[in-house]
């Protein structure tokens, strides 16, 4: 098996612009450099193990997530969750309700 470093960096940063950081915070929260999240995440540096564990309680992720893109009930609601963290109740109810009818639409068309 073949580890996908390259897809690894993309998830990082998705989960990171998900969480609304930059790299300089991300790097800062877990005790790396801004060069070295950079790196990871274009795929040009192997992230260690340590690091990866670092990064994905930073944000809120599994690391199997970040290793397989991988989206349990339980990623799923903590990315769910933070979406929401900085909304206002207003923001959530138009949320949910959209995230209602999506779940409707796919259902209603198969789509998985």
């Amino acid at each position: 098996m073949t580890i996908d470093f390259m897809k690894i960096g993309e998830r990082v940063r998705e989960n990171r612009r998900a969480k609304g950081q930059t790299q300089a915070q991300l790097a800062e929260a877990v005790e790396l450099s801004t060069e070295y999240i950079c790196e990871i995440e274009t795929g040009r540096k192997k992230v260690s193990l340590s690091a990866l564990s670092r990064i994905s309680e930073e944000l809120e992720v599994t690391i199997d997530e970040l290793l397989s893109g991988g989206c349990s009930e339980d990623t799923s609601i903590r990315a769910m969750a933070v979406v929401m963290r900085d909304c206002t109740e207003y923001e959530r109810k138009v949320l949910c309700d959209n995230m209602k009818s999506l779940k409707l639409i796919l259902r209603d068309n198969s789509i998985q």
